[in-house]
């Protein structure tokens, strides 16, 4: 908390201002290399996704726990 006195608060602009510094980033050739792989992973992801939710809901019900939220691979 700052002091309620207005001589010991400090000035208005009396901290430095910071900017950070400006950050780009790419992928090595080797990141690139795994593009293909991460999209096929992801399309099979898209695919199998309900499947696996619905068995896992089923199993949690048997087990008589509470089922898990699903979530959807197309992000609604």
């Amino acid at each position: 908390m700052l002091p309620s006195s207005p001589s010991r608060r400090p000035q208005q602009g009396s901290y430095p201002s910071y900017t950070s510094p400006k950050v780009e980033y790419s992928l090595t050739q080797a990141g690139a290399a795994l593009n293909d792989a991460v999209h096929a992973l992801a399309e099979w992801g898209k695919k199998y996704a309900s499947p696996v939710d619905g068995h896992a809901e089923r199993a949690e019900a048997a087990e008589g726990s509470e089922p898990v939220p699903s979530h959807s691979a197309q992000g609604d």
